[in-house]
């Protein structure tokens, strides 16, 4: 989802998704408010999912004293999202063999795709269940 520059919501490219889409966003994102993804979500003819990391901003930055308040980490609430992802990709492709085969068909939300199918955490997470 993209915000023009006079703050319309431009979700066209998300409508004519066929494939499943996981979205990760963080509470406290500016860039994209979570009421906003929500109703764009509800448009959405595919099957799609939303895992909030709360207090995580546009790159999923959690401000230290939220951590310090939750008794949690970075790292933790990077692990929770991974295995969320793991779960949902495992859902999604219960009984669709050519998804395994295409694996650049499946979407994920605005960061997620770069900072966590590139580095393997949720392909490997996915051989481990």
């Amino acid at each position: 989802m993209f915000q023009g520059t006079n703050g319309a919501v431009r979700d066209e490219t998300l409508l004519q998704l066929t494939v499943p889409v996981m979205f990760v966003q963080g509470s406290k994102d500016g860039l994209c408010p979570l009421e906003k993804l929500e109703a764009v979500q509800k448009k959405i003819k595919s099957i799609n999912e939303l895992h909030v990391i709360e207090g995580g901003d546009h790159s999923f930055k959690i401000a230290k004293k939220h951590l310090q308040s939750k008794g949690s980490t970075q790292e933790e609430a990077e692990d929770d999202a991974v295995r969320v992802i793991a779960a949902f990709v495992s859902r999604s492709m219960e009984g669709r063999t050519e998804a395994a085969d295409h694996p650049s068909q499946w979407v994920f939300g605005p960061n997620f795709f770069c900072k966590w199918i590139m580095s393997s955490d949720v392909i490997d997470y996915l051989n481990q269940i």
